[in-house]
């Protein structure tokens, strides 16, 4: 009789570490067991996968077995030959390697290797196997024992997935697409993948996806968002972009994926625009500040006709007419004036045309005097600013007495006002005397039947006038002596600059004498610095 361990217990018992054991039931002489001494790894399709299981024999049917320290001289082999069964549904595409037959002694221990290998048909990533030995002992008196114990195997399907990139872009500078790459794993479990950026040649911005899970023979496509950078590329230019997609069963052996993007086009930059815009802007404005620099020069040297009716004469002249005859004020205003105007202009513009580029002296004349008139203009301004400060001194003086002045009537005006409410109290007093004094009269005068005196008359108060505001001036005052010292010093100091300035009037114009002349020889013109205005009775110096 064959009693066998079942197969919960040997599940239970490999996945707890322990060591199974079964060994056939009857005499005590055979005694057999099938221990399973390394748990079998995860495998992908096509890996062979080795589960190690040790047969034990502690049969007595030896000498060595039956009387210890004989000499083992009679050995008895036993032939184990093995069997194997899958355990539950979809098996299919497991394929498991028999064990070869192998030979046992009593008290010998004899390692056996079960090989599986999962191929592409398989659907279940599990397979629970039972190893059967089936043992001939060659008794008599019974057939063949049969020991077994169960192992779980585990396969992850193919190591490999797909990653395939769809299509290309094509972009222009900094605009922003999205590429696509279809993942899809092979396996037949849940697989994790990630994804990390490698190679990066035209410096496109590319983020890579995030981290994602697919589950068994699943399909997906993931996007990747890719941004151009700002370089303009007026003929296409082909960039790549390459990502390294890991598996988390496999992280070491990652796929390489590339991405292709044509760039091209032009990159208008709006900040960039604008201040283009403006700096095109200020140019125009500078030009025509250029412009009409020249005309005004122009206008100035060739004196440019004025509107007769903007003349402060003619202006009078045409109110008078209107408020004469509003009909001839009407033929002089829009006819006679403007066809006077229209014609002056046609002159002038006729003049500067044919005078054009003979106007060298004229021009060269009003820019000297221009700047002569604003180096004058800044010795003036120094030389005035001296007295200035002496009348901002006297100013502040004046302010300050004038504060005092105010001050001191500020204190008579409170004595005033206090004598007055004095004065105006005594006044009422006395007027009120005066009135009980009358009562009393006029209630004597009731009794005795005789008239009612008349009422006194109420006394007005002498009031003293009202103090003046008394000016305090600075020229009969002690601060006016330090104003004058003030002064004095200021005066002195405006007439050294005076000197300076006589000096440095006679160097400019010798200066500007020299380049007059040497311009008056360049033009063949020695009449030049006499007509000069800023020259003239240079030559008999």
């Amino acid at each position: 009789m064959r009693i066998l361990l079942p197969s919960t217990l040997l599940f239970v018992a490999l996945f707890a570490g322990l060591p199974v054991h079964a060994q056939s039931a009857g005499d005590a002489v055979y005694a057999f067991g099938l221990e399973l001494t390394s748990n079998p790894e995860s495998s992908h399709v096509g890996d062979l996968v080795h589960a190690q299981f040790v047969l034990h024999d502690g049969s007595r049917d030896t000498p060595a077995g039956l009387v210890p320290g004989a000499p083992g001289t009679a050995l008895q082999p036993h032939t184990v030959s093995w069997r194997v069964e899958k355990i539950g549904n979809d098996t299919a595409g497991w394929i498991v390697y028999t064990p070869s037959s192998v030979i046992t002694y009593g008290g010998t221990d004899t390692p056996v290797a079960l090989a599986v290998v999962p191929d592409f048909t398989v659907v279940n990533p599990y397979l629970q196997v039972r190893l059967i030995a089936v043992i001939a002992t060659g008794a008599a008196d019974s057939g063949p024992r049969e020991v077994s114990a169960i192992v779980l195997f585990f396969t992850t399907g193919v190591a490999g997935f797909s990653a395939n990139p769809l299509g290309s872009l094509k972009l222009g500078p900094r605009d922003i697409g999205q590429a696509s790459i279809e993942l899809v794993n092979q396996a037949t479990v849940p697989r994790g993948f990630s994804f990390e950026a490698k190679g990066n040649e035209c410096g496109l911005g590319a983020v890579p996806p995030a981290p994602l899970v697919l589950k068994a023979k699943q399909r997906r496509v993931v996007p990747i968002t890719l941004q151009a950078p700002p370089e303009t590329n007026i003929f296409a230019k082909t960039c790549q972009v390459s990502f390294a997609v890991a598996s988390s069963d496999n992280p070491a052996n990652p796929r390489l994926v590339t991405v292709m993007a044509q760039i091209s086009g032009v990159y208008v930059d709006p900040l960039n625009t604008f201040w283009v815009i403006v700096a095109i802007l200020a140019i125009i404005l500078l030009l025509l500040f250029i412009k009409r620099r020249k005309e005004k020069l122009d206008e100035e040297i060739l004196g440019k006709p004025q509107k007769p009716w903007l003349i402060p004469v003619e202006k009078v002249y045409l109110k008078h007419l209107k408020a004469k005859d509003e009909r001839a004020w009407y033929v002089v205003r829009h006819y006679l004036m403007e066809d006077e105007y229209r014609s002056a202009l046609l002159w002038y513009r006729a003049y500067k045309k044919g005078t054009k580029g003979g106007r060298k002296r004229e021009r060269l004349i009003l820019k000297q005097e221009k700047s002569y008139t604003r180096w004058k203009a800044s010795w003036q301004k120094a030389i005035a600013k001296p007295l200035q400060e002496a009348d901002r001194l006297d100013a502040k003086l004046q302010r300050k007495l004038d504060r005092k002045a105010a001050k001191l009537h500020r204190k008579e005006t409170r004595k005033w006002k206090t004598l007055c409410a004095k004065l105006t109290e005594v006044a009422a007093k006395s007027t009120a005397r005066a009135e009980e004094k009358h009562a009393k009269e006029a209630r004597k005068a009731e009794k005795k039947g005789l008239p009612v005196p008349k009422a006194p008359r109420p006394e007005a108060a002498q009031l003293p006038p009202a103090p003046a505001l008394v000016a305090l001036p600075l020229a009969s005052h002690r601060l006016g002596k330090k104003s004058e010292r003030f002064r004095r010093r200021m005066a002195k100091r405006q007439g050294n600059l005076e000197v300076k300035f006589e000096r440095a009037d006679a160097r400019h114009l010798a200066k500007l004498e020299r380049k007059v002349r040497k311009l008056a020889r360049k033009l063949d013109d020695p009449t030049f610095v006499d007509e000069h205005p800023l020259l003239r009775g240079a030559a008999s110096r």
